[in-house]
């Protein structure tokens, strides 16, 4: 009987816990319109005021990822067959801005590309004080 209970208590939880869950689709419109046919549904007939925000979220990444790359390739550490990725650097970043907050403070698409905007600027400045430090 307790078995039971606890099974219908989880299941309880996970539906709950899924109906507060909020999914936000971002686009990579920064790729161009031939990626179009292959972006997620959600990402197809947006309003142009959508449609820009995404695509300065889509720069936000790409801005970010290529000042993290950049840096983590400074060390050297790349071959052939790897590109060298310094995870401790990653964890710190994320740690410090806390872009995994947009999603659970944020209650629109719009809030959340705003936010991720905002905490990808504050990692590509962290970046850049990485380097600048002795």
């Amino acid at each position: 009987m307790r078995c039971l209970v606890r099974i219908i208590y989880l299941l309880l939880l996970l539906q709950f816990a899924q109906s507060i869950d909020k999914k936000f689709v971002t686009c990579d419109f920064d790729l161009g319109v031939e990626v179009l046919p292959y972006l997620p549904e959600e990402c197809h007939n947006l309003d142009e005021i959508t449609k820009t925000l995404l695509t300065r979220e889509a720069e936000s990444f790409k801005q970010f990822h290529d000042r993290l790359t950049d840096h983590e390739s400074r060390a050297g550490l790349d071959t052939e067959d790897n590109i060298h990725k310094d995870w401790a650097f990653r964890e710190k970043l994320y740690g410090k801005a806390e872009p995994f907050l947009c999603r659970n403070d944020t209650e629109t698409l719009q809030d959340y590309a705003a936010c991720m905007i905002d905490k990808r600027a504050d990692m590509v400045t962290m970046i850049l004080e990485s380097v600048q430090a002795p």
